[in-house]
């Protein structure tokens, strides 16, 4: 089994320990050893933070949970930061409050007021939080026994040292030391080299870890006393990519995983580097996956996180492409070859692209027809083919996250328009000669589906039958089936005949279908149901709240809403 999911973009939604990398997937924990990928579910919503406490895993979402133990706790808003210490838990929650917890028992709470905690590092019976009011320490009692200033902004991150040294890392482009002795902060450096605010910091020995949304990951070491730049990991943001201009991309977090650095980001790909060398890491989609199509022995997928990627067997299952990178969320991608897929977004067209050869390559494919490289010109909206750049000498071939999203974009053939709506559904003929396209539809007129030839690009039908969005379109041998939220399904000839229909087929909107060698399936609230000919209802199964069916050979697989 593969399983890829991309990380919460969230200062601590990855913790490592132990040879094993924990982090917030969605509502999901995943754990990352060894080349394996597991998830572990029970949150409500999203992940917020994730703690290792030795052996000990726990999560904050709406709720804490320790996972392992049967421990379930229950905070009144959602959590934001967590810290443990010798048997003592610290969640931070967005009401502004600090609650410790003691074997898993609350004691008390810590009111910041008006501010938010948006990170803790406990140690010794000190805690340091970290705000939006900047940097406090207290004792575990509710006693406030400093609250340095210096810093500018909020304070993103705070960490111990294993020698009491405490690091705060700002907004303000900073991150600063302190040495506390009996409670009082005292200032001992300052760290500045990032050029936007810097999310977090983690200490390893006499090293600190800084990543900021720059897209640097700074690694500082002491020389005789003196704090300085040993390395810097990662890229400087493109011009104008920055939260000056409301946009919060670089590095969420980092972190040490032994002798390896560790770094997450708005992607959803937690990168790797050895000795200050970049190596293939790993992630996925950050937000619902939308569709899933075979191209080839190659897999396509696409998601509201507004990608398409390309996944392979290569030693191992792995992203091998990020073919489009759109501005609006993706609502279906098909292969219509194994070089060449159409896709439809949350906007008014189609679009057909064009694998290149820098992939084809990697992939073993014929690459004699394929354009050389893709990218997005200065000032385009749109990925042009061309000739290779110097920027692609290091290739696809490392897959690293960088590599990804440079040098991995498939080329635009073509725009397909028609549509007065967002895209609402979309399918691909068995023999990819033909792509059929929905959008969203309160009127007949809208809910018509369009027919395009993919050898010539021109719509060649439209098929009328519904009053409401078509959510499903699915080519058989002979007919074209299409679903709509109007409750109705039909059947169509492929130059828009109608040859059949059901317009009460379920007693819900049917949201999905399919066909099973001559029959067809459809799904709705209220179940699965079997057609067979000309939509002669054959069979009802109550699978319960049922939202996407597929077949294959002689199994009916169901996806249910829950």
């Amino acid at each position: 089994m593969f399983i890829a999911a991309g990380c919460n973009a969230l200062t601590h939604a990855a913790d490592w320990s132990q040879g094993q990398l924990a982090y917030g997937a969605g509502r999901a924990v995943a754990i990352y050893q060894e080349g394996l990928l597991e998830l572990h579910h029970g949150h409500t919503t999203e992940v917020t933070a994730v703690l290792w406490a030795g052996s000990t895993l726990i999560s904050g979402a709406a709720e804490v949970i320790v996972w392992g133990q049967d421990v379930r706790l229950k905070i009144p808003k959602p959590c934001s930061a967590l810290s443990y210490d010798a048997g003592i838990l610290v969640v931070g929650c967005l009401d502004g409050k600090l609650y410790i917890y003691k074997d898993y028992k609350l004691e008390r709470e810590i009111s910041l007021g008006r501010h938010r905690p948006l990170a803790l590092a406990l140690k010794n019976g000190i805690l340091a939080v970290g705000s939006t009011a900047g940097l406090d320490i207290f004792t575990l009692e509710g006693q406030l026994l400093d609250s340095p200033r210096g810093h500018e902004d909020w304070v993103r991150d705070v960490a111990w040292s294993e020698d009491g040294l405490l690091a705060s890392a700002s907004q303000d482009r900073t991150a600063r030391l302190w040495r506390v002795i009996e409670g009082k902060a005292q200032f001992e450096a300052l760290l500045i080299a990032h050029e936007d605010w810097i999310m977090s910091c983690r200490f390893q020995g006499n090293r600190l870890l800084t990543a900021g949304a720059d897209s640097a990951v700074v690694l500082w070491r002491q020389f005789e006393g003196v704090w300085s730049v040993d390395s810097q990991l990662g890229l400087v943001s493109a011009k104008g990519s920055t939260t000056a201009t409301g946009s919060v991309g670089g590095f969420w977090g980092a972190g040490f995983a032994g002798e390896l650095v560790y770094a997450w980001n708005r992607t959803g790909a937690i990168r790797f580097w050895r000795d200050g060398k970049a190596i293939p890491g790993i992630g996925g989609h950050t937000s619902a996956v939308r569709s899933v199509s075979w191209a080839g022995s190659a897999v396509l997928t696409s998601s509201t996180d507004q990608t398409t990627r390309l996944w392979a067997n290569l030693a191992g299952w792995r992203e091998v492409a990020r073919p489009q990178v759109h501005g609006y969320d993706l609502v279906s991608a098909r292969a219509v070859s194994t070089t060449r897929f159409v896709s439809a977004a949350e906007e008014k067209l189609l679009r057909v692209f064009q694998m290149t050869k820098t992939v084809g390559d990697l992939l073993s494919y014929d690459i004699t027809d394929l354009p050389d490289a893709a990218a997005v010109p200065l000032l385009g909206l749109s990925n042009k083919g061309g000739e290779e750049s110097e920027e692609t000498e290091e290739g696809p071939l490392s897959m690293t996250e960088d590599s990804l999203q440079r040098h991995t974009l498939f080329a635009e053939l073509a725009k397909l328009y028609g549509h007065g709506n967002a895209c609402a559904a979309l399918a691909v003929s068995p023999d990819g000669r033909f792509a059929a396209t929905s959008c969203r539809a309160q009127t007949p007129d809208q809910a018509a589906v369009r027919v395009y030839s993919l050898d010539t690009f021109d719509e060649i039908a439209q098929l009328r039958g519904h009053n409401l969005t078509v959510t499903a379109i699915a080519f058989g041998s002979r007919h074209m089936l299409t679903c709509s939220r109007d409750r109705s399904i039909a059947l169509f000839e492929l130059d828009g005949t109608k040859v059949a229909s059901v317009q009460r087929a379920h007693k819900r909107s049917v949201l999905d279908g399919c066909w099973w060698d001559d029959r067809v399936l459809t799904v709705s609230r209220d179940g699965l149901k079997v057609w067979r000919g000309l939509l002669e209802l054959e069979e009802h199964v109550d699978v319960g709240s049922a939202t996407a069916v597929t077949s294959r050979a002689d199994r009916i697989y169901v996806g249910l809403e829950d």
